[in-house]
């Protein structure tokens, strides 16, 4: 079963618990398989998760805002992010059309796939020797987008595992190799500094809040008062954000309203201009130009087209090549 196929059907058929969706490694690939990789579903709407396995998250085309446990990470592209098993995240692309390219590792896989990275002291040997326990690191974020490295590999991981006839056990031996070279690359030309997890304090700690705070008060969130929650003045929170994210506030609780827009026409049985009210619009028609331009369909047709897809046959293997190489949206 292909990992593209296999994360729609596990998404369509699992109930959340507690609106947490629990992802076994098992039910993307077999037990035999030590890695396996896949896209996030272009315009699907972040679901919050945990998996059993480690995370290697790329942020391709578009700039990308995580939340690992309740704390904000922002991935500038082709920053990476390593997730530990069990965290609990979700991912929100600032554009319709930005694509998040993930590779999930086994942790039982790393002492045999990545020998050279634990042989001394660095972010990564600490990240992967702890990740499992109970107050270890819960992501490690590589500011990469600064950097040449080969940017090529993750995709061509994914393009392998979603396309692969017959797995090939010497070219996924290859790939893994290849993805150790390639982090090898990263220690060597990151300065230290550039890595941060969520031991860090200050920025890290500072961007949850702000999130945090604008989760909570979507539909009526100010500049103003989400600067007095964190008692600072409009002006520097207003810096402080386009800095560290490349949005304004403006721009960034408005990719937050919308995205919680979609996830309500999709799993709940609200009219559009309740889903309007809840996210902070009052204007119909002003909401309506923002939806569209964000998901390139209007608020009742995005919910009309999520209906039919999930009662439509799952599409084989050749449909979802033509509809990827088209840039249609899966």
């Amino acid at each position: 079963m292909h990992i593209i196929q296999s994360n729609k059907e596990v998404f369509a058929t699992m109930e959340p618990i507690n609106n947490v969706f629990i992802l076994n490694i098992d039910d993307f690939i077999g037990p035999d398989r030590r890695m396996d990789a896949f896209p996030s579903v272009r315009y699907d709407i972040p679901r919050t998760y945990r998996s059993d396995s480690i995370m290697l998250s790329c942020a391709v085309d578009s700039p990308v805002a995580c939340v690992v446990e309740g704390k904000y990470v922002y991935l500038d592209i082709n920053d990476l992010l390593l997730v530990s098993p069990y965290a609990l995240h979700e991912a929100h692309t600032f554009f319709p059309e930005g694509t998040i390219l993930n590779v999930v590792l086994r942790p039982s896989m790393i002492k045999n796939a990545f020998p050279r990275i634990l042989e001394n002291d660095n972010p990564m040997r600490y990240f992967f020797l702890h990740c499992m326990e109970k107050n270890g690191p819960l992501y490690l974020h590589l500011k990469t987008s600064q950097i040449t490295y080969d940017t090529a590999l993750i995709p061509a991981i994914v393009d392998y595992c979603i396309y692969e006839k017959k797995p090939d056990k010497n070219r996924l031996l290859s790939l893994e190799a290849s993805l150790e070279a390639m982090l090898l690359d990263i220690l060597f030309l990151l300065p230290d500094t550039e890595f941060s997890s969520h031991t860090n304090t200050g920025e890290g700690d500072s961007l949850s809040r702000i999130f945090g705070y604008l989760q909570r008060h979507l539909s009526d969130a100010t500049l103003s008062s989400t600067a007095n929650e964190l008692g600072w003045n409009a002006s520097h929170l207003s810096r402080y954000l386009k800095a560290q994210t490349g949005r304004s506030f403006t721009e960034f609780t408005r990719v937050l309203r919308l995205d919680e827009a979609a996830s309500l026409l999709l799993h709940t049985d609200l009219s559009i201009d309740e889903i309007m009210l809840r996210t902070g619009y009052t204007g119909r028609t002003h909401f309506y130009s923002l939806f569209t331009d964000r998901f390139r369909n209007s608020p009742g047709e995005y919910r009309r087209l999520a209906s039919v897809s999930a009662q439509a046959p799952h599409p084989d293997e050749s449909t979802l090549r033509t509809k990827i190489e088209s840039g249609e949206k899966l």
